[in-house]
Parts: structure tokens; C-alpha cells; sequence
């Protein structure tokens, strides 16, 4: 075997780790949903649950949300991740619900976002054929009341978080990184929702049991000063 037919039968050889990595995918999927279905109807009973959460994420969220964005965030009411291809699950339809608030028309509290995979074939300076995969997805629809629009207004603009449902990953000049999003979405964020609030909720105790009433704590060292300065009592003399 010469080194361009072992080029060739690695190359090959990738391709079916590729596969090998889709069909597992395909199978965690199966296992996991009625998992999520049941979670879901579990954590409708947990206020703020997924307002936690996104507190939680960490820059890999915080880092497009605008203080205007976190108020219509903070009407967030659940997230749910499909993967609604049985022939490809890489692909994902992620769902945000909100309660009513006064950003979003009543009949669009649900603001979804389809994401698939694309792939292209090209070839190395070997003649050798390679695949490449991107993540791209068609704008989606917001209907946001009179004037409320969370839109950047131009490209001068950083991104939002709320841009995410007009990213298409097909625009060279796209500054949003709308591919990192969906993956920490996905396969990250929504698998591991509940570490993620119980996480924050122990270092919410914890923060709360390390606290200090400052008041109480001088009024306490003013008690014990005056009780140190004080004369013992006298003893009576013996007649």
C-alpha cells in the first residue's frame, strides 16, 4: 500500500467514524425524548426554572443579551430542543416560550428556530475528496408589538440575543455566531438544564448562609464593649 491509497483508505475511514457518530446520535435521541417529554411536564411546575438557567449559562449567552433583551427574558417560561430529522439528528428545532409581556404579540409567545446541517464536497491538494458540514437556518417570523421590536437596527450594531432568529449561516458578513449558539443550545444548555438550576440554587443558599447582618453584628461588639468597661460591683463591708 503507497502512501496516496493509505491517504484514501483514511480518508474513507473518517467517513464512516462520521457515520458511526450520526447513527449513536440517532439512538440517544430515541432513548432521551420521552425523557425530556417527561422533564418537561415536571419543570412546568418550577417557577422561574428556566430564567435560572439562562442566568446560570454563563457567557456562552450573557455575552449577546442586552439589558433591554433581559426583561423580555425574564418572561421566559420553557425551552425544548427536537431533533425532529430521524434521517439526519444533527438537526435541531429549538423552541423558546414566553408568558405574555409586552414585547410579543399574544398569539407569538412561541419563537421557533429550525437549524440543519449542510454539507459540501471538495477536494485537498491530493485530489482526495473531503465533506464539509456547516449549521444553516432560514429566518424565522417574530411578531413584536407596535414599536418593541428587540432587532439590532443596523450592522453598526453589536448582535442581541434575539438576532439569533433572523441568523441564517449563509451570509458571509454575518457577524452572529449563530452556529456556537445552537450547539450550546442543544447539546449543552438543554441536556443540562437541571445541573445548571441546581447548581445555582446551592450557590444561592450558600451566598445566603455566609451572610452577614453588619447592624446586628456592631450592636452585639457595642453590647460586650460596654459590659468589659464596666466596674465590678463593690463588695460589702463586714461589720
Amino acid at each position: 500500500m503507497d502512501a496516496a491509497e493509505a491517504f484514501e483508505n483514511l480518508a474513507n475511514l473518517e467517513q464512516d467514524f462520521g457515520k458511526a457518530e450520526i447513527e449513536i446520535l440517532r439512538k440517544q435521541n430515541e432513548l432521551f425524548k420521552p425523557l425530556f417529554e417527561k422533564r418537561r411536564d415536571i419543570l412546568k411546575n418550577i417557577r422561574n426554572f428556566w430564567v435560572v438557567v439562562f442566568e446560570a449559562a454563563g457567557d456562552e449567552i450573557s455575552q449577546y443579551i442586552t439589558p433591554e433583551d433581559s426583561i423580555l427574558l425574564e418572561k421566559l417560561e420553557n425551552i425544548y430542543v427536537e431533533r425532529y430529522n430521524k434521517e439526519d439528528p444533527r438537526d435541531v428545532r429549538i423552541t423558546l416560550t414566553f408568558q405574555p409581556n409586552d414585547y410579543l404579540e399574544d398569539d407569538n409567545l412561541n419563537l421557533v428556530k429550525e437549524v440543519h446541517i449542510k454539507e459540501s464536497t471538495t477536494k485537498d491538494e491530493e485530489g482526495l475528496e473531503k465533506t464539509n458540514t456547516s449549521l444553516v437556518s432560514k429566518p424565522a417570523d417574530i411578531k413584536w408589538k407596535a414599536g418593541k421590536s428587540l432587532f439590532r437596527k443596523n450592522k453598526d450594531s453589536p448582535p442581541n440575543f434575539f438576532d439569533y432568529f433572523r441568523w441564517t449561516g449563509e451570509e458571509e458578513e454575518d457577524d452572529f455566531d449563530g452556529a456556537s449558539l445552537t450547539i450550546f443550545l442543544a447539546e449543552d444548555l438543554f441536556p443540562n438544564a437541571v445541573k445548571y438550576f441546581t447548581e445555582a440554587m446551592t450557590e444561592e443558599a450558600s451566598d445566603e448562609e455566609g451572610s452577614v447582618d453588619l447592624e446586628e453584628e456592631e450592636d452585639d461588639d457595642d453590647e460586650a464593649a460596654e459590659g468589659e468597661n464596666q466596674e465590678p460591683p463593690s463588695k460589702k463591708s463586714k461589720k
